[in-house]
């Protein structure tokens, strides 16, 4: 009894590692992206197993400031049916303004020169802290653009960038207390979008206090009207779209890899596995590239293909003219002709992929002889060579009704020969004969 309950556990233990590793041993499909061409290629080349999951993943990237998108279909591989055959085969809000302030703020026709000399003071205050914003803003945007410039030369965690982005950081801290990432990267964002908020907002408010004096018949000075063009300048040198991305550019640059490896696996359980790659640098807002990769499952499995082209075939039919013999007869003459025929024809393959290049299996088809008009029925054996696009080789039996010579013709030692003024008799004969075929499948789409 002891050996059996040893036995049992030895058993689980044997299944429970070959299922751990099943299923850790999913496979990884490689692309490689090349910056300077812009081009992506496939460095995984080998045939897929139907059986198996694979995940893609895409090296050479870099993710601080490329967005990847990565979208794989299973497909199979269609082949439309040759004319010839049809016959045999049927998030933030703008929370940060100074509008309390414009609240507080209302022309009337009876201000007093005391009132106006004190909002004179309160203009300039405005002024003087739109222009300390939009030094802090201008700031970002070249220590931003460095960044970006460091991201492309070296690798995370690199020491010049963690320098340039607490140099950043420390821009934005709201109090002495300095910032960090990650766990102060939504405070960062409130900091940059409160400075371009107070900008629109102080814009804002000069363009609705000067349209509130018009209307109420007050001249303003011109130190008014010289800080509304001032700041009106200012506001519209930044917008909210712009700065959001110089935030997701720091916190991105914080951590970021040379590769992504897709969310989900997927199973190659078609001939196929068509995989949509597109790369965009959304910091320049420029699709770097756009592809689609093919990868082939190995097959080992039964399938129906269509192919057309050239049919070499020796089914001859022989064209005779007469020859006077003498005062009664005229000699039958074959005359000088090839002794093969080519037709084009199209084939029907029922046929076991090996792999996701080779193929073997039975063939049907039919063609017509451009020589004499007549159909040639095939049935043999062929190899598919390809992926995508096929050459199929083939070859086997040939079978046509042709004319023959009739058997009223009389032969003796001088030749065929019938009496003067008769047409050469001849009557439709099935004849038999092989051929080979060089034909191809260009025209197969993924479904």
């Amino acid at each position: 009894m002891y050996i059996k309950t040893n036995t049992l556990y030895f058993l689980w233990g044997v299944l429970i590692c070959f299922f751990s590793f099943h299923v850790s041993a999913q496979e990884v499909l490689e692309i490689k992206y090349d910056d300077n061409k812009r081009s992506l290629s496939k460095i995984s080349t080998k045939d897929l197993h139907p059986d198996e999951t694979y995940f893609i993943n895409i090296t050479g990237i870099n993710t601080a400031y490329m967005d990847i998108t990565i979208n794989a279909t299973p497909k199979e591989l269609v082949s439309p049916i040759p004319e010839p055959l049809k016959a045999i085969l049927p998030d933030i809000t703008e929370g940060f303004s100074i509008k309390s302030i414009m609240n507080n703020l209302t022309v009337k026709e009876n201000d007093s020169i005391a009132d106006t000399s004190k909002k004179e003071n309160f203009y300039k205050k405005i002024r003087d802290e739109t222009e300390k914003q939009k030094k802090r803003l201008n700031t970002l945007r070249i220590n931003t653009s460095l960044l970006y410039d460091l991201i492309q030369k070296y690798p995370s965690n690199s020491a010049l960038i963690r320098n340039k982005i607490t140099i950043i950081l420390n821009n934005w801290k709201s109090s002495d207390t300095p910032l960090i990432l990650f766990q102060d990267q939504l405070l960062l964002k409130e900091n940059i979008l409160s400075a371009i908020y107070y900008i629109k907002s102080a814009n804002t408010f000069f363009s609705n206090y000067l349209a509130e004096a018009k209307s109420a018949g007050v001249i303003l000075d011109n130190n008014f009207l010289n800080y509304k063009s001032q700041i009106e300048t200012i506001a519209s040198q930044y917008n909210t779209e712009e700065f959001l991305r110089y935030w997701k550019l720091i916190v991105k640059a914080n951590s970021y890899t040379n590769h992504k490896k897709s969310n989900q696996s997927y199973t190659p359980d078609k001939d196929v596995l068509e995989a949509k790659v597109t790369i965009v640098n959304w910091f320049t807002k420029d699709t770097l590239v756009q592809k689609t990769l093919d990868f082939y499952n190995k097959g080992n499995k039964l399938k129906l293909g269509f192919s057309s082209g050239f049919i070499f075939n020796n089914i001859i039919e022989d064209t005779y003219f007469l020859k006077a013999r003498d005062t009664i007869s005229n000699s039958i003459i074959r005359e000088n002709q090839d002794n093969a025929d080519i037709t084009i024809g199209a084939l029907a393959h029922l046929h076991y992929q090996f792999s996701s290049f080779t193929s073997a299996g039975i063939s049907l088809g039919l063609g017509i002889s451009p020589l004499d008009g007549e159909t040639r029925y095939l049935m043999g054996g062929s190899i598919l060579l390809g992926k995508k696009k096929q050459v199929v080789i083939s070859a086997g039996a040939a079978m046509s009704r042709i004319s023959v010579l009739s058997g009223a013709v009389s032969e003796d030692d001088q030749g065929l020969y019938i009496p003067i003024g008769q047409e050469i008799p001849t009557f439709k004969k099935t004849q038999w004969g092989y051929f080979i075929g060089l034909t191809y499948n260009i025209l197969r789409e993924k479904k």
